[in-house]
């Protein structure tokens, strides 16, 4: 199964809300399913899931599938968010800020933006893991996991916030 990744969804497309961002995953989503229930799988139910993204919290609507008695749900393996709260983007997003910022200033921010909650523990966590991730990419290939891509979008809004500028 192709891995779909967040970050180039929303950038390509500039998605800037959680509504637009919800629509966009789950318009993947039914392409997912259509493909897999021309290999013998059917639809099997749906549950919903809240995931944490820059654009803000987006509570999907997952389709299961089954079959030979197998029950799965391809969205999260495509867009690799099995038992996570919150998004690889965002994780990266909020390590990168965190890198320049304390934590608590990073959670304040990621509030302020996006109304969800990021505790500065959970802040800490995701550096920790985006560290070890970039540790172990360069002792094996030599080169960081993470390019540089400039600011992200919530970074740049936060600057505007500590400008003074609620407007933009």
């Amino acid at each position: 199964m192709e891995n779909i990744d967040l970050t180039l969804i929303i950038e390509a497309e500039r998605i800037e809300s959680a509504s637009r961002l919800k629509e966009r995953i789950e318009e993947i989503q039914e392409q997912i399913v259509e493909g897999m229930t021309g290999k013998g799988y059917r639809r099997a139910g749906y549950y919903e899931r809240e995931l944490v993204t820059s654009p803000g919290p987006v509570t999907l609507r997952i389709t299961k599938l089954s079959k030979d008695g197998r029950i799965t749900s391809p969205l999260l393996d495509a867009l690799g968010i099995r038992r996570q709260k919150y998004s690889r983007e965002l994780k990266m997003m909020l390590a990168e800020i965190a890198s320049v910022a304390s934590y608590g200033e990073t959670s304040d921010a990621f509030k302020r933006i996006t109304n969800a909650e990021a505790p500065k523990s959970t802040i800490h966590g995701f550096v920790q893991e985006i560290g070890s991730l970039i540790e172990l990419n360069e002792s094996v290939k030599g080169s960081s996991v993470i390019e540089p891509r400039g600011r992200s979008p919530f970074y740049q809004r936060k600057e505007q916030l500590d400008k003074g500028d609620h407007c933009v």
